[in-house]
């Protein structure tokens, strides 16, 4: 991979040019999205995968976060035993909060 010294700005947003070697068949997914109009150019394509990598990255982040808190919860001894009457009354609850307009957490609906 090599970074090219030359920079340019281009509607406020600096960019840097960059040249990397991938696989042959990631080039061809990055023209075939090209020539869908879907995307510009390949420089497009690679910047959004990118940040899907960095939202993914933060969710997984905000995952492990959540499973830690549940753990610590659990060896606190907060939560509830299951019990054949539990997701009952888990639905009916999830029916009550939809209607009263509340959305699901981001975690559950994302």
């Amino acid at each position: 991979m090599t970074v090219s010294e030359k920079t340019q700005t281009e509607t406020e947003v600096a960019m840097t040019e960059l040249t990397v070697r991938v696989p042959t068949r990631l080039v061809e997914m990055a023209q075939a999205q090209v020539a869908s109009g879907r995307f510009a150019d390949v420089g497009e394509v690679v910047g959004d995968a990118l940040l899907r990598l960095e939202e993914r990255e933060r969710r997984e982040d905000e995952l492990v976060a959540l499973l830690e808190e549940a753990e610590e919860s659990y060896a606190r001894g907060e939560y509830r035993e299951w019990t054949p009457t539990l997701m009952s009354e888990i639905a009916q609850e999830a029916r009550e909060r939809h209607a009263r307009g509340e959305q699901p957490s981001s975690h559950v609906c994302p």
